[in-house]
């Protein structure tokens, strides 16, 4: 609605600030009580992700019960199987399984007696899953940290970081004991090759936003400021 637009930033309050922090306790809990006591109006609003999920993510149109006529994000589908179950901590996720169009014909082709059509193959679902199966911060995403001698570096999260060159990292990531190792560090810095975890990105994204927000509120005070000053200078 308001793309190309520029937004201005909530004030994201100071992370350092005790009572700060205590505010946000205790919104969580109210929160947290909220969702216990109104169940119902939770699976309402999850019922409602659900529907965006499945018209606009997946392209299908659940009142027509067929594709919506757009490709969704894992192209043209012709059905889908979802199923909703209850996590440990009350909240509600889903599993998907979804039939995409053609995606069988690659599979069985993988397994042709003819080279060609096996490479072609082979090639083909390589570069569905490179499109499919990947995640992006975009190009606005700016993050800071201490790179060679604790000297901060500010830039695009797509410039300074990359995904971590040694694959097994990866590998142990997925799995169920070594993930614990590895601590979700999957990324590093392009320059110092330190590692960093998407959520530790996040906050690095989310406090030089904060940084950036109350350094515009500090600049709007001085120049409120300057300007209360000089209305006075001029009454006297």
């Amino acid at each position: 609605a308001n793309a190309g637009k520029e937004m201005s930033l909530p004030n994201l309050g100071n992370w350092d600030d005790e009572e700060f922090l205590k505010d946000c306790r205790l919104d969580f809990d109210l929160r947290k009580d909220t969702r216990r006591l109104y169940p119902g109006a939770c699976s309402l609003v999850y019922q409602h992700l659900m529907q965006i999920i499945t018209e606009c993510l997946i392209g299908w149109n659940p009142t027509k019960q067929k594709q919506s006529g757009q490709p969704g994000v894992f192209g043209v589908p012709i059905a889908y199987s979802r199923t909703d179950e209850e996590q440990g901590r009350k909240t509600l996720h889903s599993h998907w399984q979804i039939w995409v169009k053609d995606f069988n014909k690659i599979r069985d082709a993988l397994f042709q007696s003819d080279d060609k059509k096996k490479k072609a193959a082979r090639d083909a679902l390589i570069s569905y899953i490179n499109k499919v199966v990947c995640a992006s911060y975009g190009t606005d995403f700016v993050v800071t940290h201490n790179c060679d001698e604790d000297r901060p570096v500010t830039m695009p999260m797509h410039e300074i970081l990359q995904e971590v060159e040694d694959k097994n990292i990866l590998r142990r990531a997925n799995h169920q004991d070594h993930c614990l190792d590895v601590k979700g560090k999957v990324l590093e810095c392009k320059q110092c090759g330190k590692q960093f975890s998407p959520s530790e990105c996040i906050d690095m994204g989310i406090s030089h936003i904060r940084q950036q927000s109350l350094t515009t509120m500090k600049d709007d005070t001085i120049n409120s400021n300057k300007e209360t000053s000089g209305s006075s200078e001029a009454m006297r």
